[in-house]
């Protein structure tokens, strides 16, 4: 019921802005960066909520993990965002490396963290915790550049998206807290982690393909 009401919350908050900006012929194909800002949502959610259930065990208490897994991947994600605009590189190009090294990464989490846990299990909480920050830093500098790179892409094709963007991301946030929970339950973390990256790498050639035929229309003054 909660998703329910998420999906159909959500839907008329984020249609309803867009349908009102096509009106006015600024965005030609708008699918594109819906689908982009809201596999943000979704895909950091899912994500966050599987790694969250990893580290449980490794840490010993669903507090420990809830406090160090968010605390590592906000702080990163925010270091992430602030290096993404010192970059000299054309947000395409940056968008592009990021989707490929969020893949390989994640893929590295899946086949490194469960040695890792075996070897330092039995380490004191201060080591573990360290051991915590350090795996989930790089998962989380990462996953800080793509908000910020879309918001660069589509601020050229009319600023006014960029409000609208927030919004969608923060809508479809809500529905990844909730959908993440569901299909872990149904399917697993392992495929919930699997989905995440695979919305990221969607969401991320959607954005591409829209970006690049876009046209920007701005109001006469």
């Amino acid at each position: 019921v909660m998703l329910v009401q998420a999906v159909v919350v959500s839907f008329v908050m984020i249609l309803w802005p867009l349908r009102r900006l096509r009106h006015t012929h600024t965005v030609r194909k708008p699918l594109g960066l819906v689908l982009y800002f809201s596999a943000l949502g979704l895909g950091f959610m899912l994500l966050e909520i599987t790694l969250l259930q990893r580290f449980v065990l490794f840490l010993g208490y669903p507090t420990y993990s809830l406090s160090v897994v968010m605390f590592s991947l906000l702080v990163s994600a925010g270091v992430g965002s602030m290096l993404t605009a010192r970059v000299p590189v054309v947000p395409r190009t940056l968008l592009m490396a990021s989707v490929t090294t969020l893949v390989i990464e994640v893929m590295l989490f899946h086949w490194l963290a469960p040695q890792v846990f075996a070897a330092a299990l039995s380490a004191p909480l201060s080591a573990r915790v360290a051991i915590s920050v350090a795996l989930l830093a790089p998962l989380g500098l990462v996953l800080g550049t793509f908000f910020p790179t879309g918001i660069r892409l589509i601020e050229a094709i009319d600023p006014r998206l960029v409000p609208w963007a927030w919004a969608v991301n923060g809508c479809t946030t809500v529905i990844g807290t909730i959908l993440s929970v569901v299909l872990a339950m149904t399917y697993g973390f392992g495929l919930v982690a699997a989905c995440a990256t695979g919305i990221y790498v969607i969401g991320s050639v959607a954005l591409l393909a829209s970006t690049r035929t876009a046209t920007a229309v701005r109001p006469v003054a």
